[in-house]
């Protein structure tokens, strides 16, 4: 499967690729963002906007579903904007289930911009041309990101119920190219599974090769949501080395430095999760257990006052490689996958495999004892 040539990085050459994709890495590591984390505040915020969602991923964190339709209250979530800016936040990460679902949407991110943060938007991927142009066209859409797992089709059809939706993804990935969005602000987001770590060197090479992708933040398969109890898609520790040296030799070697992690340690420092429902916790790829509030129940401020140390991770003691590890500045593996492989958030990341206690597998039949 290959794209139609407009979309490819029409003559970029590698090197201005590669300092692209730099210069990305960077960002996530930016000065703004460490003095957020050095400081403890809350930098940006995490927003399943709806549990709605038409791409049919049967590993869906979230439990979207094109059924389920919890949405957000409008009037609660402008007033959450206002909260925001007065805490002196930075950005507002619109996510689901498929933000655009929600029926106020760009109210929303309007009222996002008018109180000084930037909008990040993660859509299902299914983006039409007039989507695409209107993501173009407003003033402060900073990031458009999507998953994009494979362009193989019997892979895709094993993870997804509707096989449809992967031309559907394709298409709309064009279609951000053709309106002309910046290839450098769109984030296909791969979720590392085993079966498609199996094809991830084709999939790879299509998306920065020829859709011209500067920046792929890996999502790790977790045993959560819809995917809980599918053991069989956990990658091995072989598998996720394989997966994200790939990427390094696509996008470059400062991409080890933060390992399994999507962004950097710095975003975990400085960012929270809010439900559909208004819960409120530290990362939106960890159990609902872990709600500590309601934001139909306190304001933010009250929130940050009773539970910031939890939300931010102030009071995290890390163990084991990740307490010492020479990429420590940047990164301290992905807590996520400590709590759900290993039941302790603090332990060193089960899927790194720079961590010498990590097993090739955990869930698997033939997982080590």
């Amino acid at each position: 499967m290959t794209a139609d040539p407009l979309w490819g990085p029409q003559g970029r050459s590698d090197a201005a690729q590669d300092q692209e994709s730099l210069e990305i890495f960077l960002k996530y590591t930016s000065p703004g963002k460490r003095q957020a984390a050095t400081e403890g505040r809350p930098y940006q915020v995490d927003i399943e906007l709806t549990s709605q969602c038409h791409a049919g991923c049967k590993y869906c964190l979230a439990g979207s579903e094109s059924s389920r339709t919890t949405y957000l209250e409008t009037g609660r979530m402008l007033r959450f904007l206002e909260e925001m800016a007065e805490l002196g936040m930075q950005q507002a990460m619109w996510a689901g289930g498929d933000p655009v679902l929600h029926p106020d949407f760009w109210c929303l991110v309007d009222k996002a911009t008018e109180v000084g943060l930037r909008n990040v938007i993660f859509t299902s991927g299914m983006i039409s041309k007039a989507l695409a142009k209107r993501f173009v066209e407003h003033p402060n859409v900073g990031m458009v990101g999507f998953n994009f797992e494979t362009i193989d089709q019997g892979v895709f059809d094993e993870l997804h119920h509707n096989p449809k939706v992967l031309q559907a993804k394709i298409e709309g990935y064009g279609n951000l190219l053709e309106a002309g969005f910046p290839r450098s602000r769109i984030l296909p987001i791969p979720t590392l599974s085993r079966p498609m770590a199996q094809r991830i060197e084709e999939t790879l090479d299509f998306v920065v090769d020829e859709m011209g992708a500067s920046n792929l933040g890996f999502l790790v398969y977790k045993p959560y949501g819809l995917a809980c109890g599918q053991h069989h898609w956990e990658p091995s520790l072989s598998d996720v080395r394989r997966v994200f040296e790939y990427r390094a030799k696509k996008l470059g070697n400062h991409w080890l430095r933060i390992a399994t992690m999507e962004c950097s340690k710095l975003y975990c420092q400085a960012k929270f999760s809010l439900t559909c429902d208004g819960g409120v916790s530290p990362c939106s790829q960890m159990s609902r257990d872990l709600v500590v509030a309601n934001i139909y129940e306190l304001s933010l401020q009250e929130i940050f006052e009773k539970h910031g140390d939890t939300l931010l991770f102030r009071t995290l003691k890390l163990k084991g490689k990740c307490a010492d590890c020479e990429n420590n500045d940047v990164c301290w593996g992905c807590r996520a996958l400590a709590y759900h492989y290993l039941g302790d958030m603090e332990a060193s990341d089960p899927k790194c495999w720079m961590n010498p206690e990590a097993k090739e597998r955990y869930l698997s039949p033939d997982a080590l004892p």
